[in-house]
């Protein structure tokens, strides 16, 4: 990708943008399977030529799943959720039949600060069960929708915030 005059991430060496001007396009590989995107047509045309000239490459369109991600398209954006991923974990850890939540977790709930194998080793019963109560909390309300996701609006300028509130 580099001999392509791509630029590879320093953050995730598997992922190379190219940019000139407004226009980017950018690829990501995982294992053997290639996501290419941007917003230049001829730029994404040009690289899958160059790409099937050096590798046996099969072209699947554009992408539904990857990476457990699904991908819905439509007049008003693109929608990711994963709702397969989600269903598939309910079914093999057997909670396919559990009850629903409506929210990931009651309101002012506390958990105790304890991390990884200490929390095992040093904490009560009763703080193991919190954390694990909460755990199920959660999943209970994954289950209630397992179709939510995110949608990126092709109506609106791509705006992203986060919001931490953890001291």
């Amino acid at each position: 990708m580099i001999s392509f005059v791509y630029r590879q991430s320093q953050a995730d060496h598997t992922s190379f943008t190219k940019a000139k001007g407004n226009e980017v396009t950018a690829l990501i590989v995982y294992i053997d399977d290639i996501v290419i995107t941007g917003n230049n047509d001829e730029e994404i045309s040009n690289l899958k030529v160059l790409l099937a000239a050096k590798f046996e490459t099969k072209d699947l369109g554009p992408f539904r799943y990857f990476l457990r991600i699904e991908v819905a398209r439509s007049n008003r954006g693109i929608f990711i959720f994963q709702r397969k991923y989600v269903l598939d974990l309910f079914s093999e850890i057997g909670m396919l039949g559990c009850k629903l939540e409506d929210a990931p977790m009651e309101v002012n709930h506390q958990l105790s600060n304890a991390m990884g194998d200490s929390l095992l080793i040093k904490s009560s019963t009763k703080d193991l069960t919190t954390h694990l109560n909460a755990v199920y909390c959660i999943l209970r309300y994954l289950k209630s929708a397992p179709g939510r996701g995110i949608l990126y609006s092709n109506q609106e300028r791509l705006k992203i915030e986060a919001i931490n509130d953890v001291e």
